[in-house]
Protein backbone atom coordinates (compact mmCIF):
# COMPACT_ATOMS: atom_id res chain seq x y z
CA UNK A 1 0.00 0.00 0.00
CA UNK A 2 2.62 2.34 0.68
CA UNK A 3 5.05 1.93 -2.24
CA UNK A 4 1.43 2.61 -4.18
CA UNK A 5 0.73 5.57 -2.91
CA UNK A 6 4.28 6.70 -3.67
CA UNK A 7 3.60 5.90 -6.67
CA UNK A 8 0.66 7.86 -7.76
CA UNK A 9 1.75 11.17 -5.20
CA UNK A 10 5.17 11.31 -6.69
CA UNK A 11 4.13 12.32 -10.25
CA UNK A 12 1.46 14.95 -8.74
CA UNK A 13 4.45 16.44 -5.89
CA UNK A 14 6.82 17.00 -8.80
CA UNK A 15 4.42 18.63 -10.93
CA UNK A 16 3.30 20.43 -8.13
CA UNK A 17 6.87 21.52 -7.08
CA UNK A 18 7.56 22.43 -11.03
CA UNK A 19 4.26 24.93 -10.60
CA UNK A 20 5.51 26.39 -7.45
CA UNK A 21 8.99 27.34 -8.98
CA UNK A 22 7.75 28.70 -12.16
CA UNK A 23 5.04 30.84 -10.18
CA UNK A 24 8.12 31.90 -7.92
CA UNK A 25 9.58 33.36 -10.88
CA UNK A 26 6.64 34.80 -12.11
CA UNK A 27 6.18 36.53 -8.74
CA UNK A 28 9.43 37.87 -9.03
CA UNK A 29 9.40 39.07 -12.42
CA UNK A 30 6.20 40.69 -11.67
CA UNK A 31 7.46 42.17 -8.72
CA UNK A 32 10.75 43.96 -10.17
CA UNK A 33 8.19 45.35 -13.49
CA UNK A 34 5.93 46.67 -11.18
CA UNK A 35 8.82 48.19 -8.99
CA UNK A 36 10.47 49.86 -12.28
CA UNK A 37 7.18 50.97 -13.33
CA UNK A 38 6.58 52.83 -9.94
CA UNK A 39 10.09 53.97 -9.52
CA UNK A 40 10.27 57.86 -10.69
CA UNK A 41 13.98 57.79 -10.82
CA UNK A 42 15.03 54.58 -12.39
CA UNK A 43 16.69 54.93 -15.61
CA UNK A 44 15.01 52.80 -17.87
CA UNK A 45 11.97 53.65 -16.69
CA UNK A 46 8.77 50.92 -17.76
CA UNK A 47 5.93 52.63 -19.29
CA UNK A 48 3.22 50.04 -18.73
CA UNK A 49 0.27 51.16 -20.89
CA UNK A 50 -2.42 49.75 -23.29
CA UNK A 51 -2.45 51.00 -27.41
CA UNK A 52 -5.75 53.02 -25.73
CA UNK A 53 -3.24 55.07 -22.66
CA UNK A 54 -5.50 53.53 -20.18
CA UNK A 55 -3.14 52.22 -17.90
CA UNK A 56 -5.03 49.35 -16.62
CA UNK A 57 -1.76 47.20 -16.76
CA UNK A 58 -0.16 47.89 -13.44
CA UNK A 59 -3.66 47.38 -11.60
CA UNK A 60 -3.44 43.73 -13.47
CA UNK A 61 0.40 42.76 -12.57
CA UNK A 62 -0.84 43.23 -8.73
CA UNK A 63 -3.83 41.58 -9.15
CA UNK A 64 -2.03 38.40 -11.24
CA UNK A 65 0.84 38.68 -8.47
CA UNK A 66 -1.97 38.60 -5.80
CA UNK A 67 -3.76 35.55 -7.35
CA UNK A 68 -0.15 33.97 -7.62
CA UNK A 69 0.40 34.61 -3.88
CA UNK A 70 -2.76 33.03 -3.10
CA UNK A 71 -2.08 29.48 -5.05
CA UNK A 72 1.31 29.41 -3.25
CA UNK A 73 -0.58 29.78 0.20
CA UNK A 74 -2.61 26.75 -0.98
CA UNK A 75 0.30 24.40 -2.58
CA UNK A 76 2.37 24.79 0.92
CA UNK A 77 -1.00 23.64 2.80
CA UNK A 78 -0.90 21.08 0.11
CA UNK A 79 2.72 20.18 1.09
CA UNK A 80 2.04 20.69 4.87
CA UNK A 81 -0.51 18.18 4.44
CA UNK A 82 0.91 15.15 2.13
CA UNK A 83 4.70 15.68 4.54
CA UNK A 84 3.36 13.68 7.41
CA UNK A 85 2.88 10.41 5.00
CA UNK A 86 6.98 10.57 3.46
CA UNK A 87 8.15 10.69 6.59
CA UNK A 88 9.20 7.32 8.85
CA UNK A 89 8.36 8.10 12.39
CA UNK A 90 6.92 6.29 15.46
CA UNK A 91 3.43 5.98 15.25
CA UNK A 92 2.81 8.15 18.31
CA UNK A 93 4.39 10.98 16.63
CA UNK A 94 2.88 11.00 13.36
CA UNK A 95 -0.39 10.67 14.74
CA UNK A 96 0.82 13.94 17.24
CA UNK A 97 1.74 15.58 14.04
CA UNK A 98 -1.48 14.44 12.50
CA UNK A 99 -3.44 15.96 15.59
CA UNK A 100 -1.50 19.51 15.77
CA UNK A 101 -2.43 19.98 12.10
CA UNK A 102 -6.12 19.71 13.31
CA UNK A 103 -8.58 22.29 14.76
CA UNK A 104 -11.03 21.59 17.45
CA UNK A 105 -12.86 17.98 17.91
CA UNK A 106 -11.57 15.18 15.58
CA UNK A 107 -12.49 11.20 15.53
CA UNK A 108 -10.30 8.85 14.89
CA UNK A 109 -11.12 8.43 11.34
CA UNK A 110 -9.73 11.85 10.91
CA UNK A 111 -6.21 10.64 12.20
CA UNK A 112 -6.76 7.53 9.71
CA UNK A 113 -7.03 9.47 6.45
CA UNK A 114 -4.00 12.16 7.69
CA UNK A 115 -1.63 8.92 8.65
CA UNK A 116 -3.16 5.84 5.85
CA UNK A 117 0.38 4.38 6.90
CA UNK A 118 -0.67 3.20 10.24
CA UNK A 119 -2.90 0.28 11.47
CA UNK A 120 -6.34 1.07 13.50
CA UNK A 121 -4.47 -0.25 16.41
CA UNK A 122 -1.24 1.49 16.10
CA UNK A 123 -3.36 4.94 15.77
CA UNK A 124 -5.50 3.97 19.15
CA UNK A 125 -2.32 2.91 20.87
CA UNK A 126 -1.01 6.74 19.79
CA UNK A 127 -3.69 8.11 20.98
CA UNK A 128 -3.97 6.69 24.13
CA UNK A 129 -0.46 7.70 24.92
CA UNK A 130 -1.25 10.91 23.88
CA UNK A 131 -4.02 11.58 26.17
CA UNK A 132 -2.07 9.89 29.33
CA UNK A 133 0.80 12.24 28.95
CA UNK A 134 -2.29 15.20 28.46
CA UNK A 135 -1.78 16.24 24.84
CA UNK A 136 -5.23 15.54 23.79
CA UNK A 137 -8.44 14.79 25.65
CA UNK A 138 -11.40 12.32 25.09
CA UNK A 139 -15.14 12.84 24.72
CA UNK A 140 -17.47 9.94 24.48
CA UNK A 141 -17.51 6.34 23.86
CA UNK A 142 -17.23 4.53 21.36
CA UNK A 143 -18.08 5.13 17.67
CA UNK A 144 -18.76 8.78 18.95
CA UNK A 145 -15.66 9.18 20.55
CA UNK A 146 -14.32 12.64 19.35
CA UNK A 147 -10.41 14.09 20.77
CA UNK A 148 -9.58 17.48 21.89
CA UNK A 149 -6.06 18.89 21.56
CA UNK A 150 -5.10 20.37 25.05
CA UNK A 151 -1.63 21.66 23.96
Amino acid sequence: MRWELKIILFPIILLLSILIAFLKFIIKVSGMILDKATDKNAKNKIILKRPTGSGKTIILLSYIEDYLGIILAAYKAFEDRFSIIEEKLPAVELVRKATLQKLGRFTKQDIRERCPSLSVSSIEGALRKLIAEGNIKREGVGRATKYMRLK
